[in-house]
């Protein structure tokens, strides 16, 4: 059992190092394209392999509960996040509120394993910012069921934004946990999870100001079309 102890963890850090990488290289490259879209299928893939193992490693071997609380909520905000551009404004499916009642489940049993007494002071923080991170992720998604959809439609980008970047975040503080220095925590964690909030703000509005300058564009262009059908 110990040998499956040790392959199980060295899939588990060998798929979340790729992760990571991969996150960081569709941070950087062009979005919107087919190559964005093929990464991004990858990036849930390996994700969904980060959690696999770490269920196995939770139920079998040694469970550590705020790392699973992470690796949960890297797994639920990219999943979302490539949900919101297969429905495209569209209300969630029964399968869709069936992960969201799942995941909510698992959040509720966590303090069975670990009440949150228990905890190193020092994760305190990180795990009030992951757990509040992840019940508003579950809140909105849910909140979806009676949303207007033409609000759904318009901030299909925006929420796949929040959503992956979200998932990155997660990734990076669970990463930080296991390399970084002990002494470091939780500012390893806080440090990291505020750049990428930064990176939430600046992506979205970049996105808004391309929207800004191809609606003004077209509106140029159907002018320059009226006036030459009036010469």
């Amino acid at each position: 059992m110990e040998t499956i102890h040790q392959w199980n963890i060295l899939i588990h850090i060998t798929l979340g190092t790729i992760a990571l990488g991969l996150g960081l290289y569709i941070l950087v490259r062009t979005k919107g394209t087919g190559h964005h879209k093929r990464l991004g299928k990858l990036f849930l893939i390996l994700m969904s392999g980060i959690v696999f193992t770490a269920l196995i490693g939770s139920v079998l071997f040694n469970f550590r509960p705020f790392l699973f609380i992470l690796t949960l909520t890297a797994f639920y905000t990219s999943y979302m996040g490539m949900r919101v551009l297969h429905l495209h404004g569209k209300r969630p499916l029964a399968w869709d509120v069936s992960i969201m009642g799942v995941t909510l489940a698992l959040l509720l049993i966590y303090p069975f394993f670990e009440p949150y007494e228990q905890v190193d002071s020092k994760n305190t923080p990180v795990l009030i910012a992951t757990v509040t991170n992840l019940v508003l992720n579950i809140l909105f998604d849910l909140g979806k069921l009676v949303y207007p959809l033409q609000w759904l439609k318009r901030t299909v980008i925006q929420d796949h934004i929040v959503r992956m970047i979200s998932s990155f975040s997660a990734l990076l503080s669970a990463f930080s946990a296991n390399v970084l220095p002990k002494y470091l925590m939780p500012y390893s964690q806080l440090i990291p999870s505020a750049l990428c909030i930064l990176l939430m703000i600046y992506f979205i509005q970049s996105r808004q100001r391309k929207s800004r300058k191809s609606l003004i564009f077209s509106q140029l262009k159907k002018l320059s079309f009226f006036r030459n059908s009036l010469d």
